[in-house]
C-alpha cells in the first residue's frame, strides 16, 4: 500500500493590486503552507511566470509542467502541475481550451475569459501503475461554460478512462451545481465527500484574504466550497484516506492565497 497526496491551490496571480496581500508579501508564507502539506501531486491556477519560477526555485524535488496559458490577454496564467520527482515519471501529457474547439484557441458559450485544462499522465515507480491528473480552472462568471466545461473535459480525457483519473481546481461553483452534478455522473467522486465531510455552513475555499470572516463582508454565501479534487476510478486501485481544506494563517494572520488549499490522501494499491 502506498499513500500519496495531491493538492489544489489557487495561487492567485501575482499582478493583483492586494496591498498587504500582494504576491511579493505572502510568497515566503505560502512555500511555508505548501512545504508542511508535502503534496506528491500539487495544481495550481493563477500561476503567471514569475510564479512558475518560483515555484521550481522553491520546491527543486518537483517536476512542473505549465501546460496552456489561459486569459484573454497577457500576462497570461497558468493551471501547472507539478509533481515529485523521485515518486514518478512523466508518461504524456496534454492541454485544450474549454470551448467547442477544444484544440483551437477559443472562448464558447457564456464564458467570460478563456479557459484550459492541463493534464499530465504519471507512472508511479514503486508500483508501475499510470496515474492521470488533470488541472483546470473554470469560468467565475459563465454557469453555462461551467458546465459544458465538465463535458469537454471528460470527452478530451476519453481515451484515459481506463486509468485512474484526478481532476482538480478551481471550478468557480459549490458542490450543489450542476456542474458538480455533471461531473458526479460522469463518473467522479469529490474527495471532500468520499472521505465522509458534509457540506454546508462554514464549509468554504474562497475567502478573499479573509477567512472566516469572508461572508460577512461580502455578503456571499459561507459554504462555497469552489475547489475540489475529483476521482474517476471504477476499478478502485486509489482510495480516498482523508481530505482536508486548509486554513493556515501566518502569526500575523494572513493567508498564503485568497483561496484555502486543499487536500486529498488516497491509497494506491497496484
Amino acid at each position: 500500500m502506498h499513500q500519496l497526496t495531491f493538492c489544489s491551490a489557487n495561487l492567485r496571480n501575482a499582478n493583483a493590486n492586494d496591498g498587504a496581500d500582494a504576491w511579493s508579501q505572502r510568497q515566503a508564507f505560502l512555500a511555508e503552507t505548501l512545504q508542511v502539506l508535502a503534496a506528491d501531486i500539487v495544481g495550481v491556477q493563477e500561476c503567471m511566470d514569475v510564479q512558475r519560477q518560483w515555484l521550481g526555485t522553491t520546491f527543486p524535488e518537483h517536476t512542473i509542467t505549465s501546460g496552456l496559458p489561459y486569459g484573454n490577454h497577457t500576462p497570461y496564467e497558468y493551471a501547472a502541475i507539478a509533481w515529485r520527482t523521485s515518486l514518478f515519471h512523466l508518461q504524456s501529457s496534454g492541454a485544450f481550451h474549454l470551448s467547442l474547439t477544444p484544440r483551437v484557441p477559443s472562448r464558447s458559450w457564456d464564458t467570460s475569459w478563456m479557459r484550459v485544462a492541463n493534464y499530465v499522465v504519471l507512472r508511479h515507480r514503486l508500483t508501475g501503475q499510470d496515474i492521470c491528473v488533470c488541472n483546470t480552472h473554470l469560468d467565475h462568471i459563465g454557469a453555462q461554460s461551467r458546465i459544458a466545461s465538465i463535458d469537454v473535459i471528460t470527452q478530451q480525457l476519453a481515451h484515459l478512462a481506463h486509468l485512474p483519473t484526478i481532476v482538480m481546481g478551481d471550478f468557480n461553483t459549490p458542490p450543489d451545481s450542476p456542474a458538480h452534478a455533471k461531473a458526479c455522473a460522469a463518473g467522479f467522486v469529490d474527495s471532500w465527500q468520499a472521505a465522509g465531510h458534509r457540506d454546508g455552513t462554514g464549509v468554504m475555499t474562497f475567502h478573499g484574504f479573509r477567512g472566516a470572516a469572508w461572508p460577512n463582508i461580502s455578503g456571499e454565501r459561507d459554504d462555497a466550497r469552489i475547489d475540489w479534487i475529483l476521482l474517476r476510478d471504477p476499478e478502485r486501485r486509489l482510495a480516498a484516506i482523508s481530505a482536508h481544506i486548509i486554513t493556515l494563517q501566518s502569526p500575523a494572520g494572513r493567508f498564503p492565497s485568497d483561496h484555502y488549499p486543499v487536500v486529498a490522501k488516497y491509497r494506491l494499491t497496484s
